[in-house]
């Protein structure tokens, strides 16, 4: 029964209800363990009161809320820089005006950021400051910080640019793959229309907005103009409505102050692959699979980039292969559902 009622707590907390009756024994105790269990939830309670409740039979608790703006998906728990750092990425990457890092006072949050902004801060020309404030909660032992993004681009820009993505995404999923293709083969699709259709474009002159178009799944997809950044964005977003996990890599060409771009995929959840589109769009309409699904040892002697936690790219499974063979077999029933050949 006590498990029952602390999850209704839970969620009673987490709907931000300003009373809330706990008939538990010890009932100050529960909602303090409730909190220390669940410290995202933590980062929306800035205090309490309580005074008994004869009518029923419990303590009831007026509870007072701060940073209920801030969806629950983007309240995290961390206790790594190397998490945090992927937390910035994917912050900034989708244009999310503001999150909350929850960690233990040991985690130097702030100069985690810093560290960050001055490696990729290139990569996120549409990102113009962060504001940042953080605050201690002793009895639970953590500390607790909130980042808020400004953008280049307003928030009603950006949804509509968001929409405009998703919409496309929806549309090439029919063009690009089928629900028999192997895995393989649809990295493989996904590696050669973007590599064939979108234009590299560096415009030295660029203005900003042009600059946050082209370093976006935004600039990819729908302005088919972009530059690494882009690529590896929009690649990302049709991988992942195919369930194929992959990460966008951010490192340098190595000798070169160049910030580059491009994404590791794993078709098993452990080996995984570099996929450098970039690399491979050779304008005109016209690309290549040199770069598609290589290992470490492939791109060393070309790039540095930011090591993440499993993601080890050790195989030298001939990748480009395996979707050939599934493409020559399956060709015509491929053909007879609409997908593209000219991806093949």
């Amino acid at each position: 029964m006590l498990t029952v009622e602390k999850e209704q707590i839970k969620q009673q907390l987490l709907s931000f209800n300003e009373r809330v009756v706990i008939r538990t024994p010890g009932a100050e105790r529960l909602l303090m363990e409730i909190l220390t269990e669940n410290p995202q939830i933590f980062a929306y309670v800035s205090g309490y009161s309580a005074a008994p409740s004869l009518m029923e039979r419990g303590l009831a608790f007026k509870i007072s809320y701060d940073n209920t703006d801030i969806p629950h998906k983007y309240v995290y728990y961390v206790t790594s820089r190397e998490r945090l750092e992927d937390i910035y990425h994917a912050t900034l990457a989708a244009y999310i005006p503001a999150i909350i890092i929850v960690a233990p006072p040991t985690l130097d949050v702030w100069g985690a950021y810093s560290d960050f902004h001055v490696g990729y801060g290139a990569f996120y020309s549409n990102h113009t400051s962060t504001e940042r404030r953080g605050w201690n909660m002793g009895r639970v032992g953590l500390s607790f910080y909130r980042l808020d993004f400004n953008y280049r681009i307003g928030r009603l820009k950006l949804t509509m640019m968001e929409r405009e993505v998703d919409k496309e995404v929806e549309r090439l999923q029919k063009t690009l793959f089928h629900p028999d293709m192997r895995p393989e083969t649809k990295a493989y699709i996904a590696h050669n229309y973007l590599a064939r259709t979108v234009e590299y474009w560096l415009k030295e002159d660029a203005n900003p907005l042009e600059m946050s178009y082209r370093q976006s799944a935004y600039g990819a997809l729908i302005n088919k103009k972009c530059v690494c950044q882009g690529y590896a964005e929009a690649y990302k977003r049709l991988l992942d409505t195919q369930g194929i996990l992959n990460y966008v890599l951010c490192g340098k060409v190595k000798e070169s102050t160049v910030n580059h771009a491009w994404n590791a995929v794993s078709f098993d959840g452990r080996d995984y692959y570099h996929v450098d589109v970039t690399w491979d769009s050779r304008g005109g309409g016209l690309s290549s699979q040199q770069y598609f699904c290589k290992s470490d040892a492939f791109m060393r002697p070309t790039r540095i980039w930011t090591r993440r936690s499993g993601v080890v790219c050790n195989s030298e499974a001939n990748i480009t292969q395996i979707a050939k063979e599934d493409i020559f077999f399956n060709k015509a029933k491929y053909l007879r559902c609409g997908i593209d050949p000219a991806n093949f």
